[in-house]
């Protein structure tokens, strides 16, 4: 039995710093759980012959937009290693600013490689977010409308 109060144990408690790549596994995961649901049959009584329809057109969008999803996840990721490189870069040559113009010009340009390189990752992550929360609608929807209440 420990001797630290509940307040001290609650310190000692370590968690992983969050990562760009943990946010797309727990997604893919979710998307691969879900597609097992997708592919589950449906009982020809709980739905009309049109729902019936409309419950595979809906499931027939989601491998196209899985992989638009999977693509922008990609994008998103090489842009998260570019922006990072970048401010690396902009940081480094920040540091020699004061040892002349010329250093203090490459420092300006490495500043304006950084920027330009956040707001195209920034605009992918929108993007990337987006796709995925259309994606999650559209199996909450499914799961909705197209499968049998148990």
């Amino acid at each position: 039995m420990s001797d630290a109060s509940p307040a001290q144990s609650q310190h000692s408690v370590v968690t992983p710093a969050p990562n760009f790549h943990g946010k797309s596994i727990d997604m893919k995961r979710f998307l691969f759980l879900t597609s097992l649901l997708v592919t589950s049959a449906l009982p020809a009584s709980a739905l009309t012959e049109g729902e019936i329809r409309q419950c595979n057109a809906l499931a027939a969008t989601f491998g196209p937009k899985k992989a638009e999803f999977d693509a922008l996840t990609a994008a998103r990721d090489e842009l998260a290693a570019a922006a990072e490189t970048a401010g690396e870069d902009w940081e480094n040559a920040e540091a020699l600013r004061d040892f002349g113009a010329d250093k203090a010009a490459a420092a300006d340009a490495k500043k304006a490689t950084y920027d330009e390189a956040l707001i195209a990752f920034e605009a992918t992550q929108r993007t990337w977010q987006t796709a995925g929360q259309q994606l999650n609608a559209d199996f909450a929807t499914f799961n909705a409308t197209c499968t049998a209440d148990d």
